[in-house]
């Protein structure tokens, strides 16, 4: 390859398109996730110190990581609690919980829900930040304990109806 002129920039390979553009955020899983075990996690925690620049960062960096790991899934956050659901090749999940329950952004975290799954509930999501939280818990349920007493399957209902809730928005637009 011969040096470019000077001032100007050398050309780079450009990207093999891989399909119609999708929205920011949404991923299509691993190749690798396609053979190994798919696990699905929930867990839940408390915020410590939230605002919106750290949630900005966190998604950030859940979505470079989680692509580069073929893990998918969706992030339920307000100051209040974090609920997270996560799905991808087991390894890579153990790995992530071992990192979130290292993490200092949040307190008390719970495991909820670890178990092996066939179908992704959210393929498409690198992670999906909820941005209706009118459809989870209110801040007096939460302080009533109402998490508290959600089962895991309860848990994962909501998770359902975020995901139907996105899936539906995608195709719409």
């Amino acid at each position: 390859m011969s040096p470019s002129p000077p001032g100007s920039r050398p050309r780079l390979p450009q990207p093999i398109p891989a399909g119609p553009p999708r929205p920011a955020g949404v991923t299509l899983p691993h190749p690798r996730s396609r053979s190994a075990a798919i696990k699905q996690l929930i867990y839940r925690s408390q915020p410590f110190g939230f605002d919106q620049s750290m949630l900005d960062g966190i998604l950030m960096a859940a979505r470079r990581n989680n692509r580069a790991n073929g893990i998918t899934g969706a992030l339920i956050c307000r100051q209040d609690m974090y609920i997270q659901l996560v799905e991808g090749p087991d390894d890579a999940i153990d790995a992530l919980y071992q990192r979130i329950l290292a993490d200092d952004r949040h307190t008390d975290v719970k495991l909820e829900m670890s178990l092996a799954i066939e179908e992704r509930m959210f393929p498409r999501w690198a992670m999906l930040d909820d941005t209706n939280p009118s459809m989870t818990f209110s801040k007096e349920e939460v302080e009533d304990g109402a998490i508290d007493r959600a089962s895991p399957e309860a848990l994962r209902a909501l998770f359902r109806r975020i995901a139907d809730r996105a899936n539906a928005a995608s195709t719409a637009t």
